[in-house]
């Protein structure tokens, strides 16, 4: 594991990002749990398997690291503990439900993968049906980027409804705005807070650090998990 909230320059971030990388060291296929703020890494751990149970046991870790390293340093009080507002995360669900199990936060998946999610329904969509014309897909690309880009949970609801009205005869795409309406506080809780990122790109370019084969695994103390 490595961590930097030893630092008493840097107090606990308010707003995190969470990403996974695979990764290859010496010849296997490793997992590394990661956790930053914008393109500073305060953590990262190797993990055996990206199961829920997997990921709590590495959040706990993570979050009583930073109960240590903040009561330490004077950023915390001596019995505070850690609480982060938000976490950004790239929408793997058993991350996400580890992060809401182990600490009260609000949690926000990247619009960027969201968009790429939708850009894949798109490409399915133009396939099977030939007798769209470009400026119907185009019009159906930006009725949909509409609903992301939404300036309120209010905004994104009402554009959810829009759509389903237009395209809810259509299975692929209604089954895409199904999802986003269920998503849609993941996709504006970013909303709430003035430096929440809508994105975890600062974290993915971090990440280049590390590089297609990991060399070194640094080591710190850990408190244990439960």
């Amino acid at each position: 594991m490595l961590t930097v909230a030893a630092s008493g320059t840097h107090p606990p971030p308010a707003h995190l990002l969470s990403d996974e990388k695979f990764a290859s060291l010496e010849g296997e296929q490793i997992y590394l749990f990661l956790v930053a703020q914008a393109e500073l890494i305060w953590y990262t751990e190797l993990m055996k398997s990206t199961d829920e149970a997997a990921f709590q046991v590495s959040i706990h870790r993570f979050l009583t690291g930073m109960d240590a390293a903040g009561q330490a340093t004077g950023h915390l009080e001596p019995a505070q503990l850690y609480v982060p507002e938000s976490v950004t995360t790239d929408g793997w669900v058993a991350s996400q439900n580890a992060w809401t199990s182990e600490v009260d936060l609000d949690l926000i998946e990247c619009k960027l993968h969201g968009q790429k999610r939708v850009s894949a329904t798109f490409d399915d969509f133009s396939k099977t049906h030939p007798d769209w014309l470009p400026e119907q897909l185009q019009q159906l690309e930006d009725d949909f980027d509409s609903v992301l880009n939404a300036p309120s949970l209010a905004a994104y609801s009402q554009r959810v409804r829009r759509n389903r009205e237009r395209y809810g005869h259509e299975p692929m795409l209604l089954n895409r705005l199904d999802i986003l309406k269920h998503k849609r506080f993941l996709f504006t809780n970013h909303l709430k807070h003035k430096d929440a990122s809508a994105y975890s790109a600062p974290l993915d370019r971090s990440m280049r650090f590390f590089g297609q084969e990991a060399h070194e695994i640094w080591a710190i103390p850990s408190r244990g998990c439960h």
